[in-house]
């Protein structure tokens, strides 16, 4: 049964995604997690749907990590637990700028695996993308990297 659970949220979510309302994918999210599902499991290890397979773009962006609270974060931040959309932050969401990228765009970066853009940060800025890690100490270990990225449209 919960394997079932996540495969119609999963359809539910690349049918919305493929409509561009990426408010609703954020209220779903916070729904599944107010049912004390793990959203990792929703967006992280996300497969890319078939029917977007003609529609990506590889392009070489800067990616850094970040993470709960200090030192990860100097300001406002995910102190709170939540994203600038209002979702608990997890694996699998990255900060984007938001001039740049929507909220809602959906990246595989090599080594880290899918996230989906639904943060912001003020040192985020241009072709650059900070994926969440759960502690201070990963997010380190991801460092500062130039990567060629796939940006599912």
């Amino acid at each position: 049964m919960k394997k079932a659970f996540f495969e119609t949220i999963a359809n539910a979510l690349d049918v919305l995604s493929d409509h561009g309302s990426a408010i609703i994918i954020s209220l779903m999210a916070g729904i599944v997690l107010g049912a004390g599902v793990v959203a990792h499991d929703l967006t992280h290890q996300r497969p890319a749907p078939k029917s977007q397979e003609s529609r990506q773009i590889i392009e070489t962006v800067t990616v850094t990590g970040y993470c709960p609270g200090p030192p990860c974060v100097t300001k406002r931040g995910v102190v709170d637990g939540l994203t600038a959309t209002m979702i608990k932050a997890h694996v699998g969401i990255c900060a984007v700028d938001r001039t740049v990228y929507p909220v809602g765009t959906w990246f595989l970066v090599p080594g880290y695996g899918y996230c989906v853009a639904h943060d912001t940060g003020s040192a985020v800025k241009g072709k650059h993308i900070d994926v969440y890690f759960d502690t201070p100490g990963e997010a380190r270990k991801w460092g500062r990297k130039q990567l060629q990225v796939l940006r599912l449209l």
